[in-house]
């Protein structure tokens, strides 16, 4: 069975208000709210609880930012100032609450035992996720018998279609219905998860480029041993077949998974059959992936699902109850879907596909969720 470390209290998500820059200050909300208001996890609120206004409002946040413009190609909440935000919160430092720091390292097996450590004295931690800056809250992880982190819990604050309004947040509002995300960390897609690597420039001071990042509480880890060839031994130990992703496949896969992390969710999801459809790389620079979506209409609850072409194996997994997001998926199977790893304005994620419409200079690609549109890469023509 794994060994979890989770937050003391119950971490509710937070949509940003702003899709394209209030990531960080989306996650430093989550963790005021749940270390203010929150309750011992794994109790639920009261509805009074529940319906609580949180502490401190995004936009207050912003205001509170050393370096408050959002400039293209550097952090729009830099880590410095995210743990700032932590250590001068009012009702944070009333309670004591004040050790947060920013974890900086080589790799990102070294960061997942900051992220860990940070679990165990029961503080969630602040996860820079991609190589072109986005925040999420990591409230628990698992870890594998050898003790290296194998599953991040982690909440997201993209996909503002539940959100409510910047000032009507309450502890347990429209935004915790995109629920916990489930990422593998032996399997990895290196396009997700990566060191940040654009330049930050003259302001802030401190340069994090190259480096893993994450805001985490306690004192420093002193055993930086590099986990690297653990991992490698573990996927090694894992084998699974390469090629399109076939549905038996996925049920196996979740089955797996769910019996790995002891989530009875995943258990109850795993008895529905999955839409299961395959997104190719718009740019044509990535192999694609699988993405499988599970829905019970009489319980609200959904899950997609990202599966790797190399392996067939479980990438991540994202529970919602958000009907729009699920139908994106359950579309016309027939349908091609794309995805790309160009940073984009909103929504950067595997789980928001586009569709191409169009052919030749006319084609574009519109995201499922929201119609958003992109054009082909220059000089090729879809």
């Amino acid at each position: 069975m794994p060994v979890r470390h989770s937050a003391k209290k119950v971490v509710y998500r937070h949509a940003s208000d702003d899709q394209a820059h209030d990531c960080g200050r989306a996650c430093a909300q989550m963790i005021i709210s749940s270390l203010v208001l929150g309750v011992p996890a794994p109790s639920k609120p009261s509805p009074t609880l529940a319906a609580k206004r949180v502490p401190v409002r995004q936009d207050e946040l912003h205001r509170r930012e050393t370096w408050k413009n959002d400039v293209p190609g550097r952090w729009f909440t830099h880590p410095d100032e995210l743990a700032d935000l932590l250590n001068g919160n009012a009702d944070l430092q009333a309670a004591g609450l004040t050790g947060w720091r920013v974890a900086a390292n080589d790799s990102f097996d070294e960061l997942l035992k900051e992220v860990a450590a940070s679990l165990k004295l029961g503080f969630p931690a602040v996860l820079n996720i991609r190589a072109s800056d986005h925040w999420v809250v990591v409230h628990g992880v698992d870890l594998h018998a050898s003790g290296y982190v194998s599953y991040l819990r982690m909440l997201d604050p993209l996909l503002k279609h539940t959100a409510p309004a910047y000032d009507k947040h309450t502890y347990l509002d429209g935004c915790a219905t995109d629920g916990t995300t489930w990422w593998s960390t032996i399997n990895r897609p290196a396009s997700v998860i990566a060191k940040w690597d654009v330049p930050v420039g003259p302001l802030p001071p401190t340069n994090y480029a190259g480096k893993c990042v994450a805001v985490v509480m306690g004192s420093e880890v002193d055993d930086r041993a590099d986990w690297q060839a653990l991992r490698l031994q573990l996927e090694r130990t894992q084998p699974g077949p390469r090629g399109a992703t076939p549905e038996q496949r996925i049920r196996h896969e979740l089955a797996r998974v769910s019996i790995e992390l002891e989530a009875p969710e995943l258990v109850e999801l795993a008895a529905v059959t999955p839409v299961v459809r395959h997104v190719h790389d718009i740019d044509a620079r990535q192999r694609g992936y699988t993405i499988a979506s599970w829905s019970r209409a009489f319980t609200r609850q959904g899950m997609l699902g990202i599966f790797d072409l190399d392996d067939q194996r479980f990438l991540q997994l994202r529970l919602t109850e958000d009907e729009a997001l699920i139908r994106s998926i359950d579309g016309d199977p027939s349908e091609l879907l794309w995805w790309t790893s160009r940073p984009l304005e909103t929504l950067f994620s595997p789980y928001f596909p586009f569709v191409k419409k169009g052919s030749g200079t006319e084609a574009r690609y519109e995201r499922l969720i929201d119609g958003f549109t992109i054009e082909p890469p220059a000089g090729r023509q879809a």
